[in-house]
């Protein structure tokens, strides 16, 4: 018995190491590119889990996995987030719109572990899936 735990601790033990370091608690800022109101991330900034509205998820295939947390969000930000307020007509229909390319923090690229030649978030529509707890979108690196 001493000898499967041993051996499960072994194999268990990297991988949960490698996904502790591919995720990032953010403080998420909607108000576009310039924060100014548009559309887009205004920021990030790295911040402990009971702060965080949100949380960066590094994936396999090189993209990010943004996490949204709906109850930190107010009613306004869900729309500077998605363009309109989130309905049951349209939550499979909105999308998160990043007008230009979006530089991470040093701080949250070092987080996450990305590669210096893909660390910013491209411009373009994503799609957005929402449930009640959560908006997650997936955004392709540049």
């Amino acid at each position: 018995m001493k000898t499967i735990l041993i051996l499960l601790l072994t194999v268990l033990a990297p991988a949960i190491a490698f996904a502790q370091e591919t995720q990032q608690y953010v403080i998420a800022d909607f108000k576009g590119m310039q924060c100014n109101g548009d559309r887009g991330v205004c920021s990030f900034e790295p911040s402990i889990e009971e702060n965080a509205n949100a949380v960066l998820m590094k994936n396999a295939d090189g993209t990010l996995s943004l996490k949204v947390f709906r109850a930190k969000l107010s009613p306004e930000e869900e729309i500077q987030l998605l363009g309109e307020e989130i309905t049951t007509a349209n939550q499979n229909e909105l999308s998160f719109q990043q007008p230009e390319q979006h530089e991470l923090e040093p701080a949250i690229k070092s987080g996450l572990g990305l590669d210096e030649t893909k660390d910013n978030i491209d411009n373009g529509s994503f799609s957005a899936e929402i449930t009640e707890e959560s908006i997650i979108i997936q955004l392709p690196l540049r």
